[in-house]
């Protein structure tokens, strides 16, 4: 198993995960949020396309990952990795490995996520990120 592969499956095994995401001036932004592990060796995670991290993945898809607390405190070292928008076809596959991992708390945050989205408060659509571990 590489450094690669293990990381992969230490993060894949974490309940949170802290996701480092690089502003426009270069600043680190931490986030803490769940992944699942997806095919080809791959982490996901769903959000809205309106955050954020989504922007800044778009932007610059290079972040660190690192497992960690609810609050985002880091339990580890960061390990480089890149991230990608995937498709509206693939949000689906995402959402089912989110319900695999973490069952019942993924499917109450799916449900009060919908209704926060009808009322209006929760503003834009769910997209899938891919993470790769890269070193």
């Amino acid at each position: 198993m590489t450094d690669v592969q293990g990381a992969t499956r230490l993060l894949a095994r974490s309940p949170y995960v802290l996701l480092t995401t690089f502003g426009r001036d270069g600043r680190l932004v931490p986030t803490p949020v769940w992944v699942a592990p997806l095919d080809g060796g791959r982490l996901v995670l769903v959000t809205q396309d309106t955050t954020g991290k989504v922007k800044r993945v778009r932007r610059e898809p290079r972040v660190l990952l690192a497992p960690c607390s609810v609050r985002g405190r880091p339990h580890g070292r960061p390990v480089d990795a890149t991230a990608e928008l995937l498709p509206e076809a693939d949000v689906a596959a995402a959402e089912h490995a989110l319900t695999v991992k973490y069952g019942l708390r993924f499917r109450a945050f799916d449900a009060v996520e919908g209704l926060l989205q009808r009322s209006g408060r929760v503003a834009g659509r769910r997209v899938a990120v891919a993470l790769t571990v890269t070193g």
